[in-house]
């Protein structure tokens, strides 16, 4: 496995202040409210309740990773943390937590403040000053920040990692310096999202679930609505605010990698341009979709879309947009049928909570890593945090338990091809900023700029951003599928 050695440098902060859908996995944390945890809740959950002993014992989890609920944090006297979380869906999930796990450990107070500001740009300025909370909510998009400036490593002494490690899959390549800092819960990856009641009112069942392009095409159309004036109303497949994503997907599909062997950007390539050809009569020839429709997973919420390529996130969108909606799922098709293709697009996936650097109270730290490994070590709380993204479990004992994975309606499909998608790195800002959304899709689809000549200057601007940052990030071959890349 390749160690990454990272280094500072004055750009370094700058080039972290991003949105997590350009760099990540396009998950929405979206702010609306500061709030605090100032009360344990009445109720602990399930999860908690049912491994607690008759005999009065705390609950033990875990498996090589263990949280022992009966071993005293701080010898019990009191503690208290302070942890940044998103305000929203993810921030309620870190309250809901605290409350459960502070039910069995009294003497930890721990106030959850959620943030309307973008989390990582207020955690990386407070760490400059000094100020940081003791724990914060993190993705891999601000990587460089968290693992140079604003993370504290987590060591063995302080953390079990072996156990870790044997607890989860692919965590190897998250380690930055020889040690991890933050941990993705599961993987994120794209795939269709349906309308079931929709999908049926076009008469269509599950036969009709596509397996190559072109015959989501023939569903697309049948799904597709127009008015009296041909306007349409109805997009059959929606996916406008996700074309970069869309284009890298069909890029794989087609074993062509997001990097070279060195690292270097691929952007300008006849495959590329093909694919933004084939995206292209998707609203031109075969009409499906509409440019001046809003992004895919609004217009899915409001029936506008009746089928959309997005990123798991969506379920999570969802829960506040449309809670009701009856929602379908399949593996994003290909073009040949029965073909086996080298990837179905990249993967990313929201991640733990983080240890601040600037904590130096060993009570504290004590109780940060106590607080992170009951989370960690916890079926129920893991699996509510991959449910809520739609992220297929990395750990094994959630893959191991069908009912759970076979109840979900994105894992059960997920399970065919997640070992099929790629995790290229936690590609920095300087590169996420510019690559297709910027300098490709932007001219192309929104102001018709000519293709080839589109490809040649995003890859110039693309390459020299990259050049400035290194190749640490790059984590792209050692994909278990890689060989099967073209280049």
């Amino acid at each position: 496995m390749r160690k990454r050695l990272l280094k500072l440098t004055s750009m370094v902060l700058a080039g972290t202040m991003l949105v997590s859908m350009a760099t990540g996995c396009g998950s929405s944390n979206t702010t609306t409210e500061t709030a605090a945890t100032t009360e344990t809740t009445d109720e602990v959950t399930a999860s908690s309740t049912e491994e607690t002993s008759t005999d009065g014992e705390a609950p033990v989890y875990g498996d090589n990773l263990v949280w022992d609920g009966n071993v005293p944090v701080n010898n019990g006297e009191d503690v208290s943390l302070l942890v940044y979380a998103p305000s929203g869906t993810i921030g309620d999930y870190y309250v809901e937590w605290a409350n459960n796990y502070m039910q069995l450990r009294p003497n930890v107070k721990i106030d959850i403040q959620l943030q309307t500001e973008d989390v990582a740009q207020k955690v990386i300025l407070e760490t400059q000053n000094g100020t940081a909370p003791d724990m914060f909510s993190t993705h891999n998009g601000w990587n460089t920040a968290i693992v140079n400036t604003c993370g504290m490593p987590w060591t063995q002494d302080r953390f079990n990692i072996d156990g870790l490690l044997k607890d989860y899959v692919g965590l190897e390549q998250f380690k930055y310096n020889d040690n991890i800092y933050y941990i993705p819960y599961g993987i994120m990856t794209s795939g269709i999202f349906y309308d079931k009641d929709q999908w049926a009112e076009a008469g269509l069942t599950e036969e009709d679930i596509p397996k190559t392009w072109d015959q989501l095409i023939a569903v697309a159309q049948k799904l597709t609505k127009v008015d009296d004036n041909g306007k349409m109303t109805v997009a059959g497949f929606g996916f406008n605010g996700n074309i970069s994503f869309l284009l890298e997907t069909l890029n794989y599909e087609k074993g062509l990698p997001m990097f070279d062997k060195e690292g270097t950007p691929i952007i300008d390539d006849p495959i590329v341009a093909e694919n933004i050809q084939f995206i292209q009569k998707l609203y031109d020839e075969y009409k499906v979709n509409d440019r001046n429709f809003d992004t895919a997973a609004n217009t899915f919420a409001t029936g506008e879309s009746a089928m959309i390529y997005n990123w798991g996130w969506l379920t999570y969108s969802l829960k506040s947009t449309a809670p009701d909606k009856n929602i379908g799922y399949f593996q994003t098709p290909s073009f040949v049928e029965g073909e086996v293709c080298p990837a179905y697009g990249r993967n990313g996936g929201d991640s733990s909570l983080a240890v601040s650097a600037t904590l130096k109270d060993e009570a504290k730290i004590e109780a940060a890593f106590d607080f992170l490994t009951y989370l960690l070590a916890n079926d129920d709380a893991v699996y509510e945090f991959d449910e809520l993204l739609s992220m297929y479990p990395r750990k094994i004992s959630l893959r191991e338990n069908q009912e759970k994975i076979d109840g979900n309606v994105v894992f059960k499909e997920l399970k065919n091809y997640v070992d099929r998608t790629v995790w290229p790195g936690p590609v920095p800002g300087s590169y996420a900023d510019n690559n297709y959304i910027t300098d490709v899709v932007d001219p192309i689809f929104k102001e018709n700029a000519d293709i080839a000549s589109t490809l040649t200057s995003a890859q110039k601007v693309c390459s020299d951003a990259l050049a400035e940052e290194g190749n640490w990030f790059f984590s792209e071959r050692d994909y278990q599928y890689a060989s099967e890349f073209i280049k």
